[in-house]
């Protein structure tokens, strides 16, 4: 099964999931998350995090970034595994790569091959409570979304609606 987006939820999903900080304001707000478990969505969001010091426990990544090709994160990982992930889309494979990572002790990066803009929504889905999701909005900043019900069943109902 996949699950892709109309035009509808795209203009929805343009409001940020949790605190949108501004690129300026990002790093004493990010090194607020020290101690805390992150799982990272995008290639620029995980370099962010790895510069101020911060080691996601998943790193989800494409190698892109603004649709340019890019060098991935050179932060040291214990597992690589590879998705194919199409724009627009969040297939079944991408979704048991992140419950795979989720439920290992292992820091884990998953390659999309793709697009993995929409990934975070299945992160919040299946990480646990308390731990935070950290993806790119794209010319703003880095949004912050700490796991918690609330935001977990808008994230599920934005899956639902994805359902084809």
């Amino acid at each position: 099964m996949s699950y892709k987006i109309n035009e509808k939820l795209r203009d929805e999903l343009k409001r940020p999931l949790g605190d949108l900080i501004k690129d300026i304001d990002a790093s004493p707000r990010i090194k607020e998350l020290k101690g805390r478990i992150i799982i990272s969505v995008g290639d620029r969001t995980t370099e962010r995090l790895e510069e101020i010091g911060l080691n996601p426990k998943v790193e989800i990544v494409d190698g892109m970034e603004k649709r340019k090709s890019r060098a991935l994160p050179g932060n040291d990982i214990d597992i690589k595994t590879f998705v194919k992930n199409p724009q627009g889309t969040i297939t079944a494979s991408s979704i048991e790569a992140i419950k795979c990572a989720v439920r290992i002790e292992q820091r884990t990066r998953i390659i999309v091959e793709g697009e993995e803009d929409l990934l975070a929504i299945p992160c919040i889905i299946y990480s646990k409570k308390g731990w935070v999701i950290a993806y790119g909005q794209p010319n703003e900043g880095m949004v912050i979304v700490e796991v918690e019900d609330k935001v977990r069943r808008l994230a599920r109902s934005y899956l639902k609606r994805m359902q084809q």
